[in-house]
Formats: C-alpha cells, structure tokens, sequence
C-alpha cells in the first residue's frame, strides 16, 4: 500500500502595507502586476501612482494589504474612494470604493492568498462605513480573479471609468449584503483599532 502524502496548509496572513518596508514591498507587487499585463497601464497614470504611494491608498479612505504566504511576500490589492461620477448615483447616499492592484506571485497562486486579500480588503472597506465596492477588470488577463469576484457576489455594471481596453469589465459589489451573507468575520483578519468612519467625513 502507498503511502498517502499530507497536503501541506500554508500559513497565510494579511498585513496593512503602514510602513517604508512594506510599502516599498508593494511597490514592488505593482510593477510585477504591471509587467505581467499585455497592456500598458499608461492611461492610469501608473507611473505618477507608484511614485506617490501609498497616495489615494492612504487610511482613512483607502487601504493597501499585503498577502504573505509562510511569512514570505505573496501579493496585494488595495482599496480607494470613489466620488463624484465614478462612484454613481444612488438614493441612499452611500459611500463607494474601489478596488484595486490584486496581484499574487505566480509561485504562489493556488494557495488561497488571493481570496484571503479580498476577503479581508473587503472587510476594512465595510469596517470604515464603505457601502458599495466597484472595480474594473480584463477576464482575458484576469479570469480567475473575475470568478472570485463573482462566487463572492459582484455583478456587471455599466461603465463607470474610461478603460480603452478591449473586452474591459466593470463590477460592483453591496457591502452590506455580502456581511449579511458573509455573517461574523472568520479566517484571516485585519486589525482596524485604528481606523475612522468614513460617514463621518
């Protein structure tokens, strides 16, 4: 009889990118994802976003994580508000974000990094008073992130930003309906001691 190898769990954990090291480590992250794209990223003002970090990511109104993987830099996303067209129009006056900048490291795709930064991303929007989280995306560069996002509950919406890419798609996802669904915060999570209500700004 052969023997039956253990599938080995990885130590996964989501940090706040709060300092000099890890921000410059996300930096890092942004020019892989960048490299890693068949389109130039020029029409987002890349360049002008990697010098500022962490910019519009900053708290209270935005968020970068990163993911690490058995202590070692797997990956990131962030998060920043959306005002004025971008962040649409709807009655109850909600604030929007957007996401922004998923990427985890090939080496370590497969590992759960990925929906562990979303999950917890999507945690912290939700946490400083965030409503609604949109995002754009390219299914063609992106598939497997696109199917997150929608076993997660985020549907197709129309253009909210412009996106010269062919095939772009444009998502949004209720905060509050996905914690409803979601219930009590479980698995990796994020301190927020620090963080202020967006609803009061």
């Amino acid at each position: 009889m052969s023997e039956i190898t253990p599938v080995r769990k990885h130590r996964i954990a989501i940090v706040p990118a709060d300092n000099p090291v890890r921000i410059a480590a996300v930096r890092e992250l942004f020019k892989e994802y960048a490299q890693s794209l068949s389109f130039n990223l020029c029409f987002q003002s890349f360049e002008e976003e990697l010098a500022r970090l962490p910019g519009e990511y900053s708290p209270p109104s935005g968020m970068l994580l990163l993911g690490l993987v058995d202590d070692q830099v797997a990956g990131c996303v962030a998060f920043h508000r959306l005002e004025g067209e971008m962040a649409g129009k709807h009655g109850d006056g909600p604030q929007v974000c957007e996401m922004k900048r998923l990427y985890v490291r090939p080496a370590f795709r497969g590992s759960g990094v990925a929906r562990e930064l979303i999950d917890c991303l999507l945690r912290c929007a939700a946490a400083v008073g965030y409503w609604r989280m949109r995002l754009d995306t390219v299914p063609s560069e992106m598939g497997r992130a696109v199917e997150i996002y929608r076993k997660l509950g985020f549907v197709e919406i129309e253009p909210y930003r412009p996106n010269p890419i062919s095939g772009a798609k444009y998502m949004e996802l209720d905060l509050r309906a996905w914690q409803r669904k979601c219930g009590s915060s479980q698995g990796v999570t994020l301190s927020l001691t620090n963080a202020q209500d967006l609803r009061s700004h």
